[in-house]
């Protein structure tokens, strides 16, 4: 039976290590993280129709050849809480 100060040395080893483990992996990802561009604004106004045959639909005056494409996320200046 060993004594619980070999206990806890060995207890210490074994924290150093892991911590050594996680301190060499966060190094490693943060030395391949690659470099974000700075983020590109297009403006553009809609037009909407609240009710109607066209409720689900909206006119924007910019398009592809502005850089807009499907997916992209469009936010409501007006109300900054508001994103669809």
């Amino acid at each position: 039976m060993s004594s619980p100060r070999a206990t806890l040395s060995a207890s210490r080893s074994t924290a150093r290590s892991g911590f050594s483990l996680v301190l060499t992996l966060t190094v490693m990802a943060m030395l391949t993280l690659t470099v974000i561009t700075a983020a590109a604004f297009i403006t553009a106004r809609v037009i909407a129709d609240s009710g109607g045959a066209f409720v689900r639909s909206a006119m924007i005056n910019a398009g592809t050849d502005h850089g807009v494409r499907r997916g992209l996320a469009a936010h409501n200046a007006a109300n900054p809480a508001s994103s669809t």
